[in-house]
């Protein structure tokens, strides 16, 4: 006698769904879903009056031709994914997502952005639920001219670098800048070449003040070609214009808001801060610390900036032999220049782009000078001609601002609204159609040309299958 195993005995009693039910509830689930019956019913009304959609309710019940151009022009995009189109009570979807008509575009994109959470969530958002040619351009701009988005947005990318051009002597270009420390003013002068710098105590902040400190350095070092500070009233004053004119030197201001320009004298400023401040807390004499430092090499250097800028070292307190205090050109400054330099530009562009050149005319928005406040509209009125990537703009007020190309974003605001969003490109990949001048691309390469493989090797078909095709 025979005992039937455990699963015979186990059978199922009911019958499995068949792949075409499966199949047909889940097209039938995405009857309304996510979208209200009102909803459903007015792009349904408009997809009627919408000539596009109603050539393309057409296509997709009659049949599709095998080849794109035998499609009508304006259908084109949708025959890529035409095995995805399905008609259900007047609506259009690709798949889930619902082919919006052109009448119901404009509210879709107001509903996507309703929110403001910028370009790229918004697309994702449209994404699952919606389509149409064209959407992700559409989407695109019409949040591009979004005042509320444009004037709480963040700061743009940082550029690539633009080093300063220093001549291979010291006190060629000479740096300028203030700094407040325990309730004191003080003006530190910088050279380019040799990072050697001075440290004066401002009794009053004035321009009288700080002409009369740099008249000192000059007398001491001679009058350099170039002098960069910020536009601080003691450096933009008739005062200090009439200085530079009478002495003889170029007076380059740096973009207002980007300390970036003059970075050798913020540079400077970190280190002398630091230096007094310990100083101070160590009781010791600051003065002697700005020695020891301008003794101590430079970082990648074979040189101190004592010695790049008097070509000899400075007794310190430390046992110095005569020998070392001798005078000595150093020849190796300019290349060791050089090697930091480009170290610094390596690193530094690795993470930079720079941004597009505006043009006269162009609306913009300027970034606020502190925390909390909102993003400006402004009209670009022209290029600096000294300043590199400083712009004048031209506010609502009225007022003429210099601004950093960083600080200015550009904006689609003087654009017209589009009442209308007419049927685009298409933003699925793969849709776009070949130029004639692809064609002819391939077609003049030919079918002989080598290609190469995934390990590098480069394979070309044999000869005596030119005349198939693969």
């Amino acid at each position: 006698m025979h005992i039937a195993d455990a699963l015979s005995r186990a059978y199922l009693t009911d019958e499995a769904p068949s792949a075409f039910t499966e199949e047909l509830t889940l097209i039938n689930a995405t009857e309304s879903g996510y979208l209200s019956a009102v909803r459903l019913k007015d792009i349904a009304e408009h997809s009627k009056k919408d000539p596009v959609l109603v050539e393309l309710e057409r296509m997709i019940c009659s049949g599709w031709p095998e080849k794109k151009d035998d499609v009508e022009q304006s259908l084109r995009p949708f025959f890529n994914f035409r095995d995805e189109l399905t008609v259900q009570h007047g609506v259009i979807y690709r798949g889930e997502r619902v082919v919006v008509p052109l009448k119901s575009r404009k509210d879709m994109i107001q509903r996507i952005h309703s929110s403001h959470i910028g370009i790229e969530g918004c697309l994702r958002r449209a994404r699952v639920s919606l389509y149409w040619p064209g959407m992700d351009a559409q989407v695109r701009d019409y949040i591009q001219s979004c005042e509320t988005c444009l004037s709480t947005g963040s700061k743009q990318q940082k550029e690539t670098m633009i080093p300063h051009e220093v001549k291979n002597h010291p006190w060629s270009k000479v740096g300028l800048d203030l700094f407040d420390f325990n309730q004191r003013t003080y003006l530190v002068t910088v050279d380019y070449y040799s990072n050697f710098f001075e440290v004066d105590y401002l009794q009053c902040i004035t321009s009288k003040d700080a002409i009369h400190k740099v008249k000192a350095h000059f007398a001491r070092y001679g009058i350099p070609d170039t002098v960069i500070s910020d536009n601080g009233p003691q450096f933009s004053s008739e005062e200090f214009r009439h200085f530079s004119k009478r002495w003889g030197f170029e007076h380059i201001t740096s973009s207002p808001r980007h300390s970036q320009s003059n970075g050798m004298s913020e540079s400077a400023v970190k280190t002398a801060k630091r230096v007094v401040k310990r100083a101070l807390l160590a009781q010791e004499d600051a003065y002697l610390s700005l020695l020891d430092l301008r003794n101590t090499p430079t970082q990648g250097m074979t040189t101190s900036p004592a010695e790049r800028m008097l070509n000899r070292r400075t007794r310190t307190l430390l046992p110095t032999s005569q020998k070392l205090l001798q005078p000595k050109l150093n020849h190796s400054v300019p290349q060791e220049k050089g090697m930091i330099k480009d170290r610094q530009l390596k690193y530094y562009n690795a993470k930079a782009k720079d941004l597009p050149l505006l043009s006269t005319g162009q609306a913009v928005m300027i970034e606020p000078d502190s925390k909390g406040q909102l993003w400006r509209k402004a009209t670009v009125f022209g290029q600096s001609n000294h300043r590199p990537r400083s712009y004048e703009v031209e506010t609502d007020t009225g007022r003429v601002l210099s601004r950093n190309r960083r600080h200015l974003k550009l904006t689609h605001l003087s654009k017209p609204g589009h009442e209308e969003y007419e049927q685009g490109p298409s933003d699925v990949e793969g849709e776009k159609e070949p130029t004639e001048s692809t064609k002819e691309l391939v077609s003049s390469e030919g079918k002989d040309s080598p290609y190469q493989t995934q390990s590098g090797r480069a394979s070309k078909r044999p000869s005596y299958l030119k005349d198939y095709s693969v």
